[in-house]
Protein backbone atom coordinates (compact mmCIF):
# COMPACT_ATOMS: atom_id res chain seq x y z
CA UNK A 1 0.00 0.00 0.00
CA UNK A 2 1.29 3.58 -0.71
CA UNK A 3 -0.04 7.10 0.07
CA UNK A 4 0.96 10.51 -1.22
CA UNK A 5 1.88 13.22 0.91
CA UNK A 6 2.02 17.03 0.27
CA UNK A 7 3.53 19.19 3.13
CA UNK A 8 1.79 22.51 2.67
CA UNK A 9 3.45 24.71 5.37
CA UNK A 10 4.91 25.79 8.85
CA UNK A 11 2.39 25.69 11.33
CA UNK A 12 1.95 29.40 12.48
CA UNK A 13 3.76 30.52 15.57
CA UNK A 14 2.34 29.52 18.97
CA UNK A 15 -0.07 32.10 20.17
CA UNK A 16 -1.00 33.69 16.78
CA UNK A 17 -4.26 32.36 14.67
CA UNK A 18 -3.77 30.63 11.73
CA UNK A 19 -5.25 32.13 8.12
CA UNK A 20 -7.29 31.22 6.40
CA UNK A 21 -6.22 28.83 3.25
CA UNK A 22 -5.02 30.48 0.06
CA UNK A 23 -6.98 28.93 -2.96
CA UNK A 24 -5.53 26.46 -5.12
CA UNK A 25 -6.38 26.61 -8.68
CA UNK A 26 -5.24 24.56 -11.73
CA UNK A 27 -1.69 25.54 -13.03
CA UNK A 28 -3.50 25.77 -16.39
CA UNK A 29 -5.63 28.89 -15.75
CA UNK A 30 -2.70 31.10 -14.65
CA UNK A 31 -1.28 33.41 -17.79
CA UNK A 32 1.23 35.83 -18.12
CA UNK A 33 -0.28 39.06 -19.49
CA UNK A 34 1.94 42.22 -20.14
CA UNK A 35 4.41 41.06 -17.47
CA UNK A 36 1.71 40.52 -15.40
CA UNK A 37 0.51 36.97 -14.07
CA UNK A 38 -3.23 36.50 -14.66
CA UNK A 39 -6.39 34.40 -14.68
CA UNK A 40 -10.04 34.68 -15.72
CA UNK A 41 -12.60 34.31 -13.43
CA UNK A 42 -16.03 34.17 -14.59
CA UNK A 43 -18.24 36.76 -12.98
CA UNK A 44 -22.15 37.49 -14.27
CA UNK A 45 -21.23 34.98 -17.71
CA UNK A 46 -18.29 37.13 -18.36
CA UNK A 47 -14.76 36.59 -18.15
CA UNK A 48 -13.13 39.06 -15.80
CA UNK A 49 -9.13 39.78 -16.15
CA UNK A 50 -7.90 39.43 -12.19
CA UNK A 51 -3.96 40.08 -11.37
CA UNK A 52 -3.49 37.47 -9.31
CA UNK A 53 0.17 36.71 -6.84
CA UNK A 54 0.90 32.79 -7.16
CA UNK A 55 2.54 30.80 -4.09
CA UNK A 56 3.65 27.27 -3.99
CA UNK A 57 2.87 24.54 -6.58
CA UNK A 58 1.75 21.09 -6.08
CA UNK A 59 1.56 18.91 -9.36
CA UNK A 60 -0.63 20.62 -11.56
CA UNK A 61 -2.35 22.88 -8.98
CA UNK A 62 -0.97 26.62 -7.93
CA UNK A 63 -1.66 28.45 -4.56
CA UNK A 64 -2.85 31.71 -5.43
CA UNK A 65 -1.67 34.38 -2.75
CA UNK A 66 -3.55 37.20 -3.48
CA UNK A 67 -6.23 38.39 -6.09
CA UNK A 68 -9.19 35.66 -5.29
CA UNK A 69 -11.34 34.51 -3.02
CA UNK A 70 -12.03 31.23 -2.17
CA UNK A 71 -14.57 29.92 -4.48
CA UNK A 72 -14.66 31.87 -7.34
CA UNK A 73 -13.82 30.12 -10.54
CA UNK A 74 -11.50 31.03 -13.12
CA UNK A 75 -11.47 29.51 -16.84
CA UNK A 76 -9.13 26.89 -17.52
CA UNK A 77 -9.07 26.45 -21.01
CA UNK A 78 -11.10 28.47 -24.15
CA UNK A 79 -11.54 27.49 -27.50
CA UNK A 80 -10.73 31.49 -28.56
CA UNK A 81 -8.30 33.57 -26.80
CA UNK A 82 -9.51 35.18 -23.65
CA UNK A 83 -10.35 38.89 -23.38
CA UNK A 84 -11.76 40.83 -20.22
CA UNK A 85 -15.43 41.67 -20.43
CA UNK A 86 -15.78 38.10 -23.02
CA UNK A 87 -18.80 35.85 -23.12
CA UNK A 88 -18.32 33.17 -21.44
CA UNK A 89 -20.18 29.65 -21.19
CA UNK A 90 -19.26 27.12 -18.43
CA UNK A 91 -18.86 23.72 -19.12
Amino acid sequence: MGVKVAFLGASPPPGTSPSAPSPRIPAAAVRTDGGSTVVFVVSDGRAERRAVRTGSAAGDMVEVVSGLTPGERVVVESPVPLKDGLSVVVR
